[in-house]
């Protein structure tokens, strides 16, 4: 009877072991979502601000606040330590931050000078600029976040965590 006692106990233990594991990639995953969420408002509003013919300084306010997320997120993830059973993820969300941060600083502010220019001095080649950074743009970002998709995927898969 002592030795089912053990048993039961042992069992629990393992269970409750597995179930924290769970909960600590669920934990993981939806911390890295809500940034995510954060960084795709913050790139959404700027780009509804460069098609709304909004100030340069709004514009501009934008932008660094994106670039302040970026910077402030990689130093989160810097510092706080990788899932212990499964780096996989934080190593993925680095790599999005990262891979964002030099879209940001190139494409984005490369549309930035442009978008900002009054109107009357936009030239026919800035236009064309223009045309080709929104379609770079596009595909860097459907690539960034492919890669981080399959990433997430495959974590939450190995996890247990429900994956949205």
């Amino acid at each position: 009877m002592r030795n089912t006692y053990i048993f039961v106990f042992l069992f629990f233990v393992i269970c409750s072991s597995c179930n924290n594991s769970g909960k600590d990639a669920t934990s993981r995953n939806n911390l890295i979502v809500s940034d995510q969420i954060e960084f795709y408002r913050l790139n959404d509003k700027m780009f509804d601000l460069f098609s709304e013919d909004a100030s340069e300084e709004m514009c501009t306010n934008y932008y660094d606040s994106l670039t302040a997320f970026l910077r402030d997120a990689l130093t989160k993830y810097d510092t706080i330590p990788p899932f212990d059973k499964d780096p996989a993820l934080d190593v993925a969300m680095k790599g999005f931050l990262t891979t964002y941060q030099q879209l940001v600083f190139n494409e984005y502010n490369e549309l930035l000078n442009i978008v900002v220019k009054p109107r009357y001095l936009l030239e026919a080649s800035d236009l064309k600029i223009l045309d080709s950074l929104y379609l770079v743009i596009d595909e860097k970002q459907n690539e960034i976040d492919q890669t981080f998709i399959a990433e997430q995927e495959s974590f939450c898969k190995k996890h247990k965590v429900q994956f949205e």
